[in-house]
């Protein structure tokens, strides 16, 4: 209640009173509906933003969401991926899976996989493929390595992360001769 109190003191709204304010909006006497509703990083709706959006839609209307759920990013901003794998599992919602990835390269998608399916579970997800034809030739991108840090459930320390990452640097680097200025770590 204090932090309530203190932005309406302020005069200032943070992102959910932006969306509250919204739907009280469409509680209005005639407020305007669409017969379409484009939804575009649909994947990061939360619960409040899909009530605007539903009161917003006019009756027998459709939404067109667009996302991708393996880029799910803001569930602190109570964003909830359910929402959008409902929406494209509904009955009445046809989709098109893009399951082709023309910009990474194979280490790279089998690592993304490898790490929804963990977090996520097997089924969740669309697994990305590389294309079969990519865009650039292949010589075009430097090598990719993925390294797993896996540990306990708990966050590591920074420590512990270079304990873990550090010897398989190394180890890879000299098995590839690289210089350390080949290296990026992400």
């Amino acid at each position: 209640a204090n932090y309530r109190a203190r932005k309406g003191e302020a005069g200032i709204a943070d992102y959910t009173d932006i969306a509250e304010l919204a739907l009280r909006l469409t509680e209005l006497p005639e407020p305007r509906r669409f017969r379409r509703i484009y939804v575009d990083e649909a994947q990061d709706t939360s619960p409040l933003q899909m009530d605007v959006l539903t009161s917003l839609l006019a009756p027998g209307g459709a939404f067109i969401p667009v996302g991708d759920a393996n880029q799910s990013i803001y569930g602190f901003r109570d964003a909830d991926v359910r929402l959008f794998l409902d929406l494209i599992d509904s009955e009445d919602m046809s989709h098109a899976t893009l399951d082709e990835n023309y910009r990474s390269q194979p280490a790279t998608l089998e690592a993304i996989n490898a790490l929804t399916t963990r977090i996520l579970g097997p089924d969740a997800l669309v697994q990305m493929q590389p294309a079969a034809t990519p865009k650039d030739p292949p010589t075009t991108h430097p090598t990719t390595d993925v390294l797993y840090l896996i540990g306990e459930r708990r966050q590591p320390s920074a420590e512990d992360e270079a304990k873990m990452a550090v010897p398989a640097i190394l180890a890879r680097a000299a098995a590839l001769g690289l210089d350390y200025s080949d290296i990026a770590i992400l």
